[in-house]
């Protein structure tokens, strides 16, 4: 990014303190990806050695991702929510008025700053959930391949993993729209000057509303999913259809997602834009 603004930001940043942006790079696809999928394979391979492991594996790390989640919620508020409100408590963001640069490059300055310090939490989240969804893809992947033929023919199999791979995709992905999501609020709840403790509680019941609406979301499709497979099943049971169908919803449910978590990125970045500079 040519942005003096950013590169200025980043010079202060205590982490990543003395390495570049590809070093970064490095850590977020070792944490996120590549030390979880190996995990999760020889999670995933102990769990078909012992049935037992995987029901009692499982569910505490399920408990432990909302935890994390949570956690992680806190962090990206936290380290954002004060980002533009000190400058302007201090005097450094007239000073950056009066400059020529742009100020929407400014604000993604901002934006940028407070994602690559967000990543050194959202990148053991992604990569929970990589572990944990890699661990059950081998597990369920293997019982099908072993035993579905006994039940199903190719291509039920074959869409079933589909589905499944589509609800993992999603549940790695979510994270990093809800860490880019999260930082645009509190960039914007910075950005109006209000007091720490204000900003604090506003930013946090945003989050709260952020989930509330984002399982609404999932709920509102699922339910929809299962009335629609209810009404196939009224006329003729085709376990093909079914699982076309699941698929469907789930892609339906991916993109709905993400456009919602953009909209509301969008949405948060306005009102930044307008609250550091048009409001004053």
């Amino acid at each position: 990014m040519n942005n003096p603004v950013f590169h200025y930001e980043l010079r202060r940043l205590r982490w990543p303190r003395a390495h570049s942006i590809r070093w970064l790079q490095g850590y977020i696809r070792r944490i996120s990806f590549v030390v979880p999928l190996i995990l999760g394979l020889l999670a995933g391979g102990l769990s078909l050695v012992a049935s037992r492991f995987a029901f009692w594996f499982i569910f505490p790390v399920v408990a432990i991702c909302v935890l994390v989640t949570l956690a992680a919620d806190m962090y990206y508020v936290l380290i954002t929510i004060n980002s533009i409100s000190r400058q302007i408590e201090s005097g450094h963001w007239e000073m950056l008025r009066v400059t020529t640069l742009d100020e929407r490059q400014i604000i993604a300055a901002q934006y940028a700053v407070a994602q690559i310090r967000a990543w050194r939490v959202a990148a053991g989240e992604v990569g929970l959930r990589t572990f944990l969804g890699i661990t059950v893809l081998v597990s369920v992947g293997y019982y099908q391949i072993a035993y579905g033929s006994r039940y199903w023919d190719t291509l039920d199999s074959a869409l079933s993993i589909a589905s499944l791979v589509g609800v993992i995709i999603v549940f790695i992905a979510e994270p990093i729209w809800r860490m880019q999501t999260i930082s645009a609020i509190a960039l914007a709840v910075s950005a109006s000057g209000s007091n720490i403790a204000t900003a604090a509680l506003t930013a946090f019941g945003s989050v709260m509303g952020l989930h509330i609406v984002e399982v609404s979301l999932i709920w509102s499709m699922m339910f929809t999913s299962f009335r629609i497979l209810q009404t196939i099943a009224l006329y003729r049971y085709d376990l093909v259809v079914t699982n076309l169908s699941t698929c469907l919803s789930i892609i339906l449910t991916t993109a709905l997602l993400a456009a919602f978590f953009r909209f509301v990125q969008r949405l948060a970045l306005r009102r930044a834009l307008y609250a550091a500079f048009r409001n004053r």
